[in-house]
């Protein structure tokens, strides 16, 4: 199984354009579609991203859903109308959405963060305060 791992910082070049992590596009090199979707995370400031196998997965689960009766999925089915397929280009760089950075507060430089089967981008001190406040809670927990 391949894993999105680490932090990444890079540089939104003057086009717009994030070179992606070599690691993060070998990873997604094996999929069917060449880059990767990415929408606006609905409880923190950044921005969510998978691979298109992860959408598909998503896709076959909710028409195997009774379609007249209320789904629970709700935050799944709206990821289809929010979610942005980000294509690489031939040097594995990807355009991502003004909307989408503004959503992340990401003006140019920024951090792609490895979550297993998914990944994060992120503005860094945005992230590094929210590392923090995890590390304190669980602190507490522990």
């Amino acid at each position: 199984m391949n894993v999105f791992l680490s932090t990444y910082e890079k540089k939104i070049d003057k086009k717009g354009r994030v070179s992606t992590p070599g690691s993060f596009r070998n990873i997604l090199s094996k999929e069917s579609f060449n880059g990767f979707i990415a929408f606006k995370s609905y409880f923190l400031p950044t921005i969510d991203c998978f691979g298109i196998s992860k959408m598909e997965k998503l896709s076959d689960k909710l028409e195997n859903e009774n379609p007249f009766t209320n789904h629970e999925s709700n935050v799944e089915e709206n990821a289809f109308a929010d979610a942005i397929m980000i294509q690489f280009d031939n040097e594995g760089r990807a355009t991502i959405s003004k909307d989408l950075l503004e959503h992340a507060q990401i003006s140019s430089d920024l951090l792609f963060i490895g979550k297993g089967s998914t990944f994060q981008i992120w503005e860094p001190n945005l992230f590094q305060e929210h590392q923090e406040n995890m590390r304190k809670r669980i602190k507490k927990e522990i």
